[in-house]
Order: C-alpha cells, then structure tokens, then sequence
C-alpha cells in the first residue's frame, strides 16, 4: 500500500472503498479558498508564503482522492504545477493531521463527504 493510501487513514479515508465521487475539481477548489481565505489569484500564483503552499496542498489531497483526475492534471488546475509538487502535497497532508485536520474537515464538510 503506498504512504499517501496508508497515511490517509488517520482520516478515516479508505480508497479503495470510496464510492466513486461526482465532485468537480472547481468544486475542490472553491472549498478550500472559503476554508483557507486565500485568493484564487494566489493560489494559482507561483508564490510559496506557507498559508497559500498549504492550501494548495489541500487542493491535491481532495481532488486526489475525490476524483478521477491524474496527478499532471490536478497540477494544471491549481497553477500548472508538475506532478511531483502533487504528490508532495497529498503526501504532506496525509502525514501531518496535526496541521492540516482542521481545515480538512471544513473542506470535507463544504464538500459533504467523509474523511
């Protein structure tokens, strides 16, 4: 199982079990700019200030494990970043609930899914 699939369970998250999710990247997107207050402008931005980097990240975790999208295309919605920026991002996210859970909730609860 790999790190993000494992380390994604502190959050109650099983992939494999997920029934697949009709939520729309944009959706993803809004969610978490109204959980994050950062502007879409910033987050598409190439700025790296820790409050816009951390929302990104957000933004991949959820489209991630919320969509069909691939990790190349998950960068190109959130600022043409390159896939390993992703997976960076889900990564970290996964590994620290400590900075990242209670925002993850509110996204999950805007979104109106489970983690």
């Amino acid at each position: 199982m790999s790190g993000v699939a494992t380390g994604s369970m502190w959050l109650g998250i099983d992939p494999a079990a997920l029934p697949p999710q009709h939520i729309r990247g944009s959706d993803i997107i809004r969610a978490v700019l109204n959980a994050t207050q950062v502007r879409r402008n910033d987050l598409m931005s190439p700025r790296r200030t820790r409050n816009i980097a951390e929302a990104r990240q957000l933004a991949y975790f959820f489209m991630h494990h919320f969509t069909s999208l691939s990790l190349p295309q998950i960068g190109r919605m959130v600022g043409g970043k390159d896939h390993s920026t992703v997976m960076h991002g889900i990564r970290r996210v996964t590994m620290e609930p400590e900075v990242f859970g209670a925002r993850t909730a509110l996204i999950a609860n805007e979104l109106g899914v489970k983690v």
